[in-house]
């Protein structure tokens, strides 16, 4: 018998956001340095500023990456049929899949949009990102738990995060 159902990917949420904030804050670095070197590096600071407050402001209204708040309700192990994903591998395809959304955001740049808009955006991310890994440790330090996410397949439609919480060995 064949089954289709897959077992529930899952990483640590520690080295899943770390990796996360690293590749925003590169996102955010290659466009400001191509605003500044390739068009006006006033024009492309003035709008990096206004578009990481921006965000910044957005993000504390309605976090653009959700998943911090549901942090503290991990209590449930991972399924028995989980498969545990190391930083590495997880690394290798956030980044494809960051460089395809580079891409597709260069393409907006080219028709004339600044560069430094998109790297306001994805510098706001890399803090919500660290924002969220410092409450994440915040939540293993205090629980005394390892927590894990569950990683989608699809980025087309929108999940809520499911954590789990593995109580550590001393």
């Amino acid at each position: 018998m064949v089954t289709t159902e897959r077992p529930t990917v899952v990483i640590d949420v520690a080295a899943r956001w770390a990796v996360d904030a690293v590749l925003f804050l590169a996102m955010s670095v290659g466009f400001m340095a191509w605003g500044v070197i390739a068009r006006s590096s006033a024009a492309n600071i003035l709008t990096f500023a206004v578009m990481a407050t921006v965000a910044m402001l957005l993000d504390r209204m309605s976090p653009l990456l959700p998943d911090a708040a549901a942090l503290a309700q991990a209590h449930e192990r991972p399924p028995d049929d989980a498969v545990r994903r190391t930083w590495r591998r997880y690394a290798v395809a956030a980044a494809a899949a960051m460089a395809a959304l580079f891409a597709f955001l260069a393409v907006f740049a080219v028709i004339r949009v600044e560069p430094g808009f998109f790297a306001g955006w994805m510098a706001a991310f890399f803090v919500s990102r660290l924002r969220g890994l410092v409450a994440a440790r915040e939540v293993e330090r205090a629980s005394g738990v390892r927590l894990s996410v569950a990683v989608r397949r699809s980025v087309w439609r929108r999940r809520t995060q499911e954590f789990y919480a593995t109580p550590r060995t001393a």
